[in-house]
């Protein structure tokens, strides 16, 4: 007689033998993590690993009890509802931008000069910040040519045109970065310019299509 068979009229003949009470209770058919049935009036989490069923007095399942997930299956859970949030956080992200441009640009042609507005005031702070960088080239060649000049007559470098030297260099380099730093800007605004005319269109589109096909 197999195992199995063996639990289960063990089972029946102490459910039988308990009384028409006891017949009455909770009855737990479950398997554990080794494959294993057993029959309980007691849920017990650990041998219902496997899962089972609630059984009514008649042997009936009244309830089933889901498979125990391993520790890999609950990790490839969690990833996957990680990624569906953040996937759900860039599309809602998306739909507010779109609403936000349709609502404060009521034409391409707004955009546009928007964009020619930012774009001027960038071109105006680099044009500034290339003439800042051209007086200092200025300044340092002069304060270089005092330096040569001492050294010529064999004379030290004066210590303040020394410290000039010094401080126009790295104003300098300051000025060349924040140079640099607004062409990259430019470049960029650029670029969304583009990528906001399309969406602009796209939405534009999209209602007018709506509107068609309503009116049809």
């Amino acid at each position: 007689m197999s195992r199995t068979l063996w639990m289960g009229i063990s089972m029946t003949l102490v459910l039988s033998a308990a009384g028409p009470a006891d017949s009455a209770s909770k009855i737990y058919k479950c398997k554990n993590a080794e494959g294993q049935i057993y029959y309980s009036h007691a849920y017990d989490a650990k041998r219902c690993s496997g899962g089972g069923a609630q059984l009514n007095s008649d042997g009936v399942a009244i309830k089933r009890i889901a498979r125990q997930k391993t520790p890999e299956e609950l990790a490839a859970e969690k990833a996957a509802a990680a990624i569906a949030a953040d996937r759900a956080a860039v599309k809602a992200a998306a739909e507010l931008a779109d609403r936000a441009l349709t609502a404060t640009f009521a034409t391409e042609q707004e955009l546009r000069n928007f964009y020619v507005e930012q774009l001027s005031g960038l071109d105006n702070e680099i044009k500034g910040a290339g003439t800042a960088l051209q007086s200092q080239y200025k300044s340092l060649g002069e304060l270089l040519g005092a330096a040569a000049d001492a050294e010529r007559a064999n004379k030290a470098v004066p210590p303040k045109v020394a410290s000039n030297i010094a401080l126009v260099r790295k104003q300098m380099e300051q000025q060349r970065a924040h140079l640099k730093n607004r062409r990259i800007r430019r470049g960029a605004l650029e670029l969304e310019r583009d990528q906001k005319i399309r969406r602009f269109r796209e939405l534009t589109a999209a209602v007018a299509a709506r509107r068609a096909a309503r009116a049809d």
